[in-house]
This record gives C-alpha cells, structure tokens and sequence, in this order.
C-alpha cells in the first residue's frame, strides 16, 4: 500500500472554481478504487497538492472525477 499525489490546478477565471464536493477514483488495468473525496471544492486560480493514502494499483493509468452537482469546476491538469 502507498500513498499517491495529485497535483490539481483549477483555472484562473473568477468562475472557474467550485464549491461543490470533487470524488476520484484511480483506475489501473488491474482494478480500481473506490470512490473518494478529493476534495471539498476548489479556489479558481488555485494549485492544490492532494495526498490520496493507502493505495494497492500498482500503477494509475486513468482518473475518473465525479461532481453531483450543477455546480461547474474550470481545471486545468491534473497530474
């Protein structure tokens, strides 16, 4: 089990951040998470460093997002 970093950069416009809760799920060819909280929302024009613990994939090959809401979030990568 390790932990896994994601950088998330949300888009400067003053619109493009949300206040709405962001779930990801890494995926691997050899299976994938549940789905987690990544994190409550994001600041437009912000970089936020997220550590994701515990994880048994050996590698990422994909991220799902989810928002269950209207709500709109502008990112720009993440990595």
């Amino acid at each position: 089990l390790a932990p896994v970093t994601l950088i998330v950069k949300t888009n400067s416009n003053p619109l493009a951040g949300t206040l709405a809760p962001v779930y990801v799920v890494l995926i691997s060819n050899s299976g994938k998470t549940e789905t987690r909280l990544l994190s409550p929302g994001f600041k437009a024009g912000s970089r936020e460093t997220i550590i994701i613990p515990y994880i048994s994939l050996p590698s990422i090959d994909r991220i799902r997002l989810n928002m269950f809401s209207k709500d709109t979030w502008d990112f720009d990568y993440i990595e």
